[in-house]
């Protein structure tokens, strides 16, 4: 993600900051970060990343005005976004659009109990069962030990 400038379009009255409008533009939350936009005069929607890291605005959109534009100029997406979030507007879903911490993300994501294979702790000590019992309306197999 790339830090954003957004006071850099404001100042200079760009097309990005003018046509966004979070009261005529579909917004859909995804994941805490991940948002899909469509504008009202746009005839596609994009998948647009928005966050904060160290206090800063961050983010990434998927469509040609920010993949052409300078590194921290964000596109009409993003501010669509960034107005949301200052007008206290919510997504078509109901929740309300914000700028989240990326750090604070990646520390609820951890897990302790979670192993490197996925799967998680056993609640059990597999080690403390030592014998297995055959069970009695099976015929014991001349191979058969117990163990």
């Amino acid at each position: 993600m790339t830090y954003l400038d957004f006071e850099r379009v404001v100042s200079t009255d760009s097309a990005s900051w003018t046509r966004a409008d979070p009261r005529r533009a579909l917004i859909e939350r995804h994941s805490p970060t991940d948002y899909v936009v469509m504008l009202q005069d746009g005839a596609d929607s994009h998948a647009v990343v928005y966050g904060l890291e160290r206090g800063a605005r961050v983010g990434y959109c998927d469509c040609d005005g920010y993949q052409y534009s300078d590194d921290s100029v964000p596109c009409a997406h993003l501010c669509v976004l960034r107005k949301a979030e200052f007008i206290g507007a919510t997504s078509v879903d109901g929740e309300r659009i914000e700028a989240i911490d990326t750090a604070a993300l990646a520390e609820a994501d951890h897990d302790s109990g979670l192993r490197a294979d996925g799967g998680l702790e056993p609640t059990y000590d597999p080690d403390a069962v030592d014998r297995v019992e055959r069970p009695a309306d099976l015929a014991t197999e001349g191979g058969w030990t117990g163990q």
